[in-house]
């Protein structure tokens, strides 16, 4: 998950992972806790950030830096 630390461009190859790797993290995690609801920033991490790197090859500014902003927004709220 480094790609989240990354603002430069991803190789074809580390999208490609990252992409996997999101959609595999839900359902294991839906299996073990099905009475857990999930928080905007997994959403995000498993649905939004594949999206936005296939889109622009780098999560850039949008990062995890900007997903820990707004999660901490959300635990404010």
């Amino acid at each position: 998950m480094g790609t989240l630390n990354t603002a430069s461009d991803m190789s074809l190859a580390e999208i490609v992972s990252f992409t996997r790797l999101g959609r595999e993290l839900v359902p294991p995690l839906r299996s073990a806790f099905p009475w857990l609801n999930f928080s905007p920033m997994l959403h995000a991490i498993a649905h939004h950030a594949p999206a936005f790197l296939w889109w622009f090859g780098s999560l850039g500014a949008h990062g995890e830096q900007s997903l820990e902003a707004w999660h901490g927004f959300f635990n404010f709220a």
